[in-house]
């Protein structure tokens, strides 16, 4: 997605970054999904129809017609079905994927700290090939218990 911001950004930072996201973080997008309790995993597949995208009514919008109109998802194949068209709708690209999915597990973790103290010793195991790190992990998972205590 263009974003006038995310290239001046580039060309004056020098690097790449997700800075179309970092320009507009979606708090209100966040706290929407959250309250609607919208199932995350499927916003990468989610199937909708034309009427629906063109809904404008704020009071009572569906939760995919706003996450496209905002631009964080867009069309990636049409299905026509008779005279229905559906859409399936998925990240425009990886920085807004990475991105967002980023804001989701910081808006629904217990604390601001949770997921760096546990989520980086995991990367590092899979970065490592650490196959007991992460066996350490998955068992934590299961069992319930503090991996950064194990």
């Amino acid at each position: 997605m263009y974003n006038p911001f995310d290239v001046l950004l580039s060309l004056q930072e020098r690097q790449f970054r997700p800075w179309w996201f970092e320009t507009g973080t979606p708090t209100f997008l966040v706290d929407l999904l959250k309250s609607r309790q919208t199932f995350t995993p499927q916003l990468d597949a989610w199937v909708t129809s034309e009427p629906l995208l063109g809904a404008f009514d704020v009071e009572h919008i569906a939760t995919e017609a706003l996450l496209w109109q905002s631009g964080y998802l867009t069309i990636q194949a049409e299905q026509p079905v008779g005279s229905i068209r559906r859409y399936v709708l998925g990240y425009p690209n990886q920085e807004v994927e990475s991105a967002f999915n980023e804001a989701l597990l910081t808006a629904l973790l217990p604390s601001p700290g949770w997921a760096t103290s546990r989520v980086l010793p995991l990367y590092r195991a899979l970065h490592a090939l650490n196959w007991p790190a992460l066996r350490t992990h998955v068992e934590a998972l299961f069992v319930g218990w503090d991996v950064a205590s194990a």
